[in-house]
């Protein structure tokens, strides 16, 4: 199947953004999260209406069967920007076929293409598919840098 995967920008103001919004609920049960498809669709909405996130598909054929989704960063030491993917999901029944290696390299060219510093992206320690998958396309870990955070959920 990864030679017909095409990867494309999700218009936001196409009906593309409510199809997406069903596999990104695939994305957030797979997750753990509890299913909340209308809650899903308007928070997928509201998140590229407002450009917050910009949203690629991959497509076989007319089905979509992954996404990812960017967020840009302002760079401010550098004056620039750089990009960080903030999620990325290809279909279970479609996984271990390169549809998220497409993915990354697609938005590697298109934030390299528009003049990003860098594209940097997080996730957990233990997830070892993801790790081996962002080793292979060439990202590597920032000891330089620490991640923190503050939990503000009630």
């Amino acid at each position: 199947m990864p030679e017909t995967v095409v990867c494309r920008p999700v218009d936001p103001r196409s009906a593309a953004v409510a199809e997406l919004a069903s596999l990104f609920e695939l994305y957030r049960i797979h997750y753990g999260q509890s299913p909340a498809p209308a809650a899903t669709r308007a928070w997928v909405g509201e998140m590229a209406g407002s450009g917050e996130l910009e949203f690629y598909g991959a497509y076989h054929g007319p089905r979509r069967v992954g996404f990812a989704a960017i967020h840009q960063v302002p760079a401010s030491l550098r004056l620039g920007r750089f990009w960080q993917l903030r999620d990325l999901f290809a279909d279970p029944a479609v996984r271990r076929q390169g549809i998220a290696r497409r993915l990354v390299e697609t938005i590697r060219k298109a934030a390299s293409d528009a003049g990003a510093l860098r594209l940097s992206l997080q996730t957990e320690p233990d997830n070892a598919a993801a790790l081996a998958l962002y080793r292979q396309c060439g990202f590597t870990i920032n000891a330089d840098l620490a991640t923190l955070s503050l939990n503000l959920a009630r």
